[in-house]
């Protein structure tokens, strides 16, 4: 029977959980070697809130084989099969899309995506299934991550993935807050809708999308006005599960506690129980908020365009041709 060692399961959300693709990690080690074939099917057993894992990687050094597996959502990057949809123009009832998805990446299904998004069209289907997924979260504001029973969520921001109370962990080291006052969207045909006071990039959500919608806009809105977000780290609490990302930490403090959303977890497996490192991230956004606006659209200094260039000092200026 083999022996295992520095088992840990990690899960990390991008930025306060508004877009992308949440995958799990399980990594462990095992002495000598390990006989398994490649991208072999991992079960952790005798804990709840993990899914089924598939080795990813895994290296020997000092005679102890390292392994990193991941979860159902690394195999995403598959083609999504747009072949069988080439003949017609009209989107593609988001139905239809997520069953695909499913037979294609192997989910045991695919939930939560709001209601009134209800289609897409055709061209954005010419990617793979995770750039599909990447594209529903950024518009929907929200992340996708896979339960226990492997099932790919939708999690939109606003919301929680679960609750799970501690007795036992390190004085939390609390930050910033963050609360979103408006929002802004813009469609595909650049008409825009906003609601709140969407007055300061750096408080606004903003979202850019071709399926965005007056009616999502007022959806997502719906669940983020008054959400309020707390930065916070706890080296270490002691869970009696591994908690899935963007759980509602309830910190107990005698017969109250403290309550702060976690993004990112690590989980160590030890004989002792399962001590858990979690951190609630701030937005990774810059307070000013231009969302590389002013990057793209930046005057660049010294670049020639034929025979001219724009220097600091002298504005435009026309070269020789041999300067050329």
């Amino acid at each position: 029977m083999k022996q295992f060692g520095n088992v840990t399961v990690s899960r990390a959300v991008s930025g306060i959980g508004m877009t992308g693709l949440c995958v799990s990690q399980l990594s462990f080690d095992v002495p000598d070697v390990l006989y398994a074939p490649r991208a072999a099917k991992t079960v952790v057993t005798g804990i709840s809130g993990v899914p089924t894992f598939y080795i990813d990687k895994r290296t020997k050094s000092d005679g102890v084989v390292s392994v990193v597996c991941l979860d159902r959502l690394a195999f995403a990057d598959a083609v999504f099969p747009y072949g069988n949809f080439i003949d017609g123009e009209t989107p593609l009832p988001i139905s239809e899309v997520v069953q695909n998805i499913v037979n294609t990446v192997g989910f045991n299904g695919l939930t939560g995506i709001p209601s009134w998004l209800t289609e897409i069209p055709r061209a954005k289907l010419q990617c793979t299934c995770s750039e599909i997924l990447s594209y529903i979260a950024e518009c929907c504001c929200g992340f996708f991550y896979m339960t226990d029973d492997d099932v790919c969520t939708f999690l939109p921001f606003g919301s929680y993935s679960s609750t799970m109370a501690v007795d036992k962990y390190t004085a939390p080291d609390i930050g910033i807050e963050y609360t979103p006052m408006g929002i802004l969207c813009t469609d595909g045909s650049g008409n825009q809708f906003s609601l709140g006071s969407a007055v300061n990039c750096y408080d606004t959500i903003q979202i850019e999308s071709d399926l965005i919608t007056q009616e999502g806009c007022a959806e997502i809105w719906a669940r983020a006005d008054g959400e309020t977000l707390t930065q916070f780290s706890c080296e270490k609490a002691l869970v009696s599960s591994v908690p899935y990302p963007a759980v509602m930490m309830k910190f107990r403090q005698g017969d109250d506690s403290v309550d702060m959303i976690a993004h990112s977890i690590s989980c160590r497996i030890t004989a002792s129980g399962i001590i858990a490192n979690l951190i609630g991230n701030a937005p990774s956004d810059g307070e000013i908020g231009s969302r590389h606006r002013l990057t793209r659209n930046r005057v660049e200094y010294g670049k020639k365009c034929g025979n001219i260039m724009n220097t600091p000092y002298q504005g435009l200026v026309i070269l020789d041709d041999e300067e050329v």
